[in-house]
């Protein structure tokens, strides 16, 4: 009698089982990758993007120039206990760095540890967010702009953020599981980006 005889069929059962959970799992994430990436490609020819370039593997993303900027929107993948997100950055020349987050409710409510990076910034009028800044008047300029309703509407969850820094605009927020709500937050991300722009006047 072989081994194979010897194995109940109850563990032959879990096991095929198994392994077409794991099989159909693999067949969805292919197929919403793929539906992501076609989303993607949509929004960057509506919105008019040039030299544009698409990466479908192991990282769904477009990147182009629109409007003379270097722009890139991608999707990063669920890990641990971090949920997928989606992750806008813009080439500018940024006069300081600014990092802005939501309080989040608790004992610390999110706040951000400083050792490193810019210090906070308090500011009155917008108690709903933790603001670190360099320089206390380009986090007063951005706040007062036209800019701070597309912010206020983007930054909602523990793992959103709009951070300015170096040559780099980021905005980053955790995204939908359909697909209409990656293609959503990736639009409604690209309308923040472009009115900080317009805002701060920052050039590429």
């Amino acid at each position: 009698m072989s081994w194979v005889d010897e194995v109940p069929r109850s563990l032959w059962f879990v096991l095929g089982f198994g392994t077409l959970f794991v099989t159909l799992t693999i067949i969805a994430q292919i197929r919403r990758s793929r539906a992501v990436a076609q989303q993607l490609e949509i929004l960057a020819r509506e919105l008019g993007w040039s030299e544009t370039t698409f990466t479908h593997f192991l990282t769904i993303a477009v990147q182009g120039t629109w409007n003379g900027y270097a722009v890139k929107v991608r999707r990063a993948p669920r890990q641990k206990s971090v949920p997928e997100r989606v992750i806008t950055t813009m080439r500018v020349q940024a006069p300081a760095r600014i990092e802005i987050r939501r309080r989040q409710r608790g004992l610390w409510s999110g706040r951000p540890l400083t050792i490193f990076g810019p210090p906070i910034v308090d500011l009155p009028l917008f108690s709903q967010f933790w603001i670190r800044s360099d320089e206390i008047t380009l986090a007063e300029r951005l706040m007062m702009s036209s800019a701070a309703p597309f912010l206020d509407r983007s930054l909602y969850g523990r793992f959103d953020l709009f951070k300015m820094s170096g040559d780099q605009l980021l905005v980053q927020c955790a995204s939908d599981r359909d697909v209409d709500g990656v293609a959503r937050i990736a639009r409604e991300e690209l309308e923040l980006a472009r009115a900080v722009v317009d805002a701060l006047a920052l050039r590429p």
